[in-house]
């Protein structure tokens, strides 16, 4: 009995200690390399992110979502942190700084593409939901790498196993409302 409950004591102030100390790695949206010229007067990051939180959702333990990865907080996948991969359950603050901190990821790998903001801002959601690696080998990006136009290509990302989801294409037409907004 006394060893379960050390066992259980141990997890939740490791987890504890670790909630409060990740917020020194969330990124400053603010200090990305961003060309102050190419800065558009409207800032969406804020509102990019509460959007992020309302369709991927929260859930507090694992679970597979529609592409069958597993996932936890919203939408944080196994394998991306060690320390989220050792977690039994989350709360929303936390997984809102992995949020944060994997969109920042996702917007600094927009940007390196020489977007404007807004643009890498639709592309990091983009690429948050995807994944870095089906973005960079997507023909989205060539187009966008192109300068040529993404209507017909970022519609067509809009399934998952074969099946059409109607939060994808919500998910898509917002992105690119906002890629086209400069």
């Amino acid at each position: 009995m006394e060893k379960i409950y050390f066992k259980y004591l141990f997890i939740i102030s490791t987890f504890l200690i670790f909630s409060f100390s990740l917020n020194s790695y969330i990124v400053d949206q603010n200090k990305l390399d961003l060309k102050p010229e190419k800065i558009a007067e409207k800032n969406y990051y804020k509102e990019i992110i509460d959007n992020i939180k309302i369709l991927e959702g929260f859930s507090s333990s694992w679970y597979s979502c529609s592409a069958g990865k597993k996932t936890i907080g919203y939408g944080t996948t196994k394998g991306k942190y060690k320390e989220v991969d050792n977690l039994i359950f989350i709360d929303s603050a936390t997984a809102e700084n992995y949020l944060r901190l994997e969109f920042n990821k996702c917007l600094s790998i927009a940007a390196a593409d020489g977007l404007s903001k807004n643009k890498a801002l639709a592309i990091a959601s983009f690429i948050y939901n995807v994944g870095e690696g089906n973005y960079k080998r997507s023909t989205l990006r060539k187009l966008i790498l192109k300068n040529k136009p993404i209507d017909n290509e970022i519609i067509k990302w809009v399934y998952a196993k074969g099946k059409f989801l109607r939060g994808l294409n919500k998910r898509r037409k917002y992105e690119l409302k906002i890629f086209k907004d400069e």
